[in-house]
C-alpha cells in the first residue's frame, strides 16, 4: 500500500511540475519582452501593444465559453465520447461565436472600415489561433502529452522573445509585430492539432461511460459562469482602461497593476 501511495505522489509531483514547466516558458517570455518594451519602447507603443494583449486575454477567454475547465473535468475516454457525441451543428455554431468574438476584437482595434482589409485581418487570425491554441493545450494536458506542449512551449515561448526582439530593433508596430509572430502561432496550433485528431481516433478503453447529456450541459454551464466571473474581475480593469484611456497612459496602468506572474501557475 505505502509502495502504491509512494508512486502515486511521485506521478502526482511529476505531472505537476510538468503542467507548471508548460505555463512557465510563455509566461516568462511575456515577462521577459515587457520588461524589455517598458524600457525601450515609446510611451504610445508600448500601450498599444499591452492594449492588445488585454484585449486578446480577456475576448479570447470569453470566446473559451468555459470549456477549458470542462475539459479537465473528464478524463481522456469520457472526453472522446462526448466530443464524438458532437453533431456538425455544435462546431458550426461555436465557429460563429469564435468569428463573432473574432470581429469584436478587431473592431476594438480598427474603427476604419480600410484599416480592416489592410491591418485588421492580422488580429482576426491571430485571435482564432490564439483561441483555439488554449483549447487543444487542455486537451493536450488531460491527455498527458506533456513532452510536446513543454517542447512547443518552449519553442514558441523563444521565437516570441526573438520576434519582440527582432521587431523593436526594426522599428516596432504593433502590425509588424503580429504579422511576424502569427506563422509561429499557426504553426503551433497545427502540432497541437495533430495528435487531438489521433487522440479521437483511437478506441476506447471502456466503450460506454455512465454520463448524462444534461449533467455535463449543467456543469458546463456552472463552469462557464465561473470562468466568466473569474476572467472579468482579473482583467475588466484593464480592459475598460484599455477603452477609455490613451495608449500611454494605459500602459503605465497596465504597469503599476501587473500581476506576480508565477504565482497563479504554481
Amino acid at each position: 500500500y505505502f509502495l502504491s501511495q509512494t508512486q502515486e505522489n511521485r506521478s502526482l509531483f511529476g505531472n505537476s511540475f510538468r503542467i507548471f514547466l508548460i505555463r512557465f516558458s510563455g509566461t516568462l517570455a511575456s515577462l521577459v519582452l515587457m520588461i524589455w518594451f517598458s524600457h525601450r519602447l515609446q510611451p504610445v507603443a508600448y500601450g498599444q501593444y499591452q492594449n492588445f494583449w488585454v484585449q486578446l486575454t480577456l475576448i479570447s477567454s470569453l470566446a473559451g465559453l468555459g470549456l477549458g475547465l470542462l475539459i479537465f473535468t473528464y478524463p481522456p475516454d469520457v472526453l472522446r465520447q462526448l466530443i464524438r457525441q458532437l453533431k456538425p451543428l455544435h462546431y458550426f455554431l461555436y465557429g460563429i461565436i469564435l468569428t463573432g468574438a473574432g470581429l469584436v476584437f478587431t473592431f476594438l482595434r480598427y474603427q476604419q472600415p480600410e484599416e480592416w482589409w489592410h491591418k485588421g485581418y492580422l488580429s482576426f487570425l491571430f485571435f482564432v489561433c490564439y483561441t483555439v491554441s488554449i483549447l487543444l493545450e487542455a486537451f493536450m494536458i488531460v491527455i498527458r502529452k506533456h513532452q510536446l506542449l513543454i517542447g512547443a512551449g518552449l519553442f514558441y515561448a523563444l521565437i516570441f522573445v526573438a520576434t519582440g526582439l527582432w521587431v523593436q530593433q526594426q522599428g516596432f508596430t504593433l502590425e509588424k509585430f503580429i504579422a511576424c509572430l502569427l506563422p509561429f502561432t499557426f504553426l503551433r496550433m497545427i502540432v497541437l492539432f495533430r495528435p487531438f485528431l489521433v487522440f479521437l481516433r483511437n478506441k476506447e478503453e471502456n466503450d460506454q461511460q455512465n454520463f448524462r447529456s444534461k449533467e455535463v450541459l449543467s456543469l458546463w454551464i456552472h463552469l462557464r459562469f465561473y470562468d466568466l466571473l473569474s476572467v472579468t474581475i482579473l482583467w475588466l480593469d484593464k480592459f475598460v482602461v484599455s477603452l477609455v484611456a490613451s495608449a500611454g497612459t494605459a500602459a503605465v496602468y497596465f504597469n503599476g497593476s501587473y500581476n506576480i506572474p508565477f504565482i497563479p501557475i504554481a
